[in-house]
């Protein structure tokens, strides 16, 4: 019986989350210029056609006119893999009036493989101390799908460069930690 419980209450949490996000979708974001520039997909094959970057996949549509950071960014990586061409240097090298718009491209050309595996780490680290937290599953669920939502924003902006996502890592990071058994004192009180 008690598994039932649990099941009906992971689905309530689910449920409530994916209603809460169509509207926000649906009544919010299509009102505004980013939801206005989302739905003009016309516009944005054409641009990249015009500017010689489209790759010919569905990669095209998902990242719309953000494809400039990812293939540019890919060429950078490309330079310097191992340690990119150091954080900020996009908007230098490009000569251009914005930094990489891109957390996933930020960490890989401006961070190379070292800067790109540190990310990695912390965002493995972040889900499995979520999952041996000792708190009730749907306050997991809903730490997960924060992460997870940060990660979809990651595609389309720097996620570190902006305070509001800070909160919602904060309380991801202090969920992982919540519960978990404390390390033992190195030094023994004589």
């Amino acid at each position: 019986v008690q598994r039932g419980l649990n099941i009906k209450k992971i689905l309530i949490v689910v449920l409530t989350l994916a209603a809460f996000s169509l509207f926000i979708l649906d009544f919010v974001i299509i009102n505004t210029d980013i939801g206005a520039r989302l739905t003009n997909i016309e516009s944005v094959q054409e641009s990249q056609s015009i500017n010689g970057i489209a790759t010919g996949t569905f990669f095209d549509n998902i990242v719309g006119d953000r494809l400039v950071y990812y293939v540019v960014g890919w060429r950078y990586f490309l330079e310097s893999p191992l340690t990119g061409i150091g954080m900020w240097n996009f908007k230098w090298l490009t000569q251009g009036d914005y930094p990489l718009h891109s957390e996933y491209m930020v960490h890989l050309s401006e961070g190379g493989l070292i800067g790109a595996s540190i990310w990695l780490l912390f965002i493995i680290s972040l889900f499995k101390g979520i999952f041996k937290s000792d708190k009730y599953t749907y306050i997991k669920i809903i730490a997960c799908f924060s992460i997870i939502e940060i990660l979809f924003c990651g595609i389309y902006a720097r996620v570190f460069y902006y305070e509001f996502f800070y909160p919602i890592i904060g309380i991801a990071i202090s969920i992982s930690f919540w519960g978990r058994e404390r390390p033992k004192k190195i030094i023994k009180h004589i």
